[in-house]
């Protein structure tokens, strides 16, 4: 997963330090890695894989916060209403 999550991070540079930031595309939160100086991206999926997960339907990074279970399947929350929906109908 840390692969997947490589992509959709975001470097940053603050003088001889470097962060990156990656952002829930449900809720907007905002995950932020340690700035220090030569952090690798590589380094810094790892963090974020703690906090962030992909969505296995839609692919999209979402946090904790935003992932559901429906009948044991872990999906971002829009998903999972989709997957609800046609479990209903």
């Amino acid at each position: 997963m840390q692969g997947l999550l490589i992509d959709h991070l975001v470097e940053h540079r603050d003088g001889d330090n470097t962060f990156f930031t990656l952002t829930c595309t449900i809720c907007g939160t905002v995950w932020k890695s340690a700035a220090l100086p030569g952090l690798t991206r590589k380094a810094a999926a790892e963090e974020v894989a703690k906090q962030i997960h992909m969505c296995p339907f839609c692919g999209r990074p979402v946090c904790e916060s935003c992932f559901v279970d429906v009948d044991g399947i872990i999906l971002c929350a829009q998903c999972g209403q989709r997957l609800r929906e046609r479990i209903e109908a």
